[in-house]
């Protein structure tokens, strides 16, 4: 998280991708991943992580998914699937 709130988006890309291969069952890894990568300008690789948190999550984690995931699909010119 401090990598992103210190903008270098492509390092916490990296950092969530290995969260994500080390607790895969973590929603909060693939969210975080899927929003690095579409702050790195990477929309064509952040859908399938946060369909991953999506699928994962609870009511909160599928709310919270929902605007980031429609950007990502909204920049691959996809209709929303959140």
């Amino acid at each position: 998280l401090l990598e992103r709130s210190l903008g270098r988006s492509a390092a916490a890309a990296r950092a969530f991708r290995e969260a994500a291969k080390l607790t895969p069952d973590s929603e909060r890894a693939f969210y975080n991943l899927g929003v690095s990568l579409l702050e790195a300008g990477q929309p064509e690789r952040a859908v399938a992580p946060l369909k991953v948190a999506r699928a994962g999550g609870g009511d909160r984690a599928r709310g919270e998914v929902r605007r980031p995931l429609a950007t990502g699909n909204g920049h691959l010119d996809r209709p929303a699937e959140a």
